[in-house]
């Protein structure tokens, strides 16, 4: 329930507040860096072994994840915006697919506090290299001469 919650506070601070105040961009970096600090803390109950600790970095990390759930699907489509049902229909394919791989190799390894942990980090990591990604896929569109 938490983890809900953040997930709509975090939606409802962007409409908001910071819709226009900074760019999709920044939202998405802000979202990237809360992620990490969640995956901190997340670290930090590990050492704690605090359940409490854990709970709230999870909270932390759902509230960054929803920045980024809200506009990375629209920054995906800006790519490409001739063709938005398509790439629509297949980023949402593609979320599903991930949900799916994701959960299914955690299902094959030992719930242990640790896991948690680490795989906290790799969506972290996976996170901030599809950022990284669709910056430079942006700025290859805004180098292509015009003939």
């Amino acid at each position: 329930m938490v983890l809900i919650a953040s997930s709509v506070v975090s939606r409802l601070i962007w409409n908001q507040f910071l819709k226009h105040r900074i760019s999709e961009n920044m939202t998405l970096v802000y979202g990237g860096l809360i992620q990490v600090l969640g995956s901190v803390v997340i670290t930090l109950s590990l050492l704690l072994h605090s359940y409490s600790i854990m709970l709230f970095g999870f909270a932390v990390m759902a509230f960054g994840s929803a920045f980024l759930l809200a506009i990375a699907g629209v920054s995906a489509l800006y790519l490409f915006p001739n063709h938005k049902g398509q790439v629509g229909a297949i980023y949402g394919a593609l979320q599903m697919i991930g949900a799916f791989g994701f959960t299914f190799c955690l299902s094959l390894v030992p719930a242990t506090h640790e896991v948690m942990v680490l795989s906290c980090w790799l969506l972290s990591l996976i996170s901030c290299v599809a950022i990284i990604t669709m910056y430079m896929c942006q700025r290859k569109t805004y180098e292509v001469p015009v003939a």
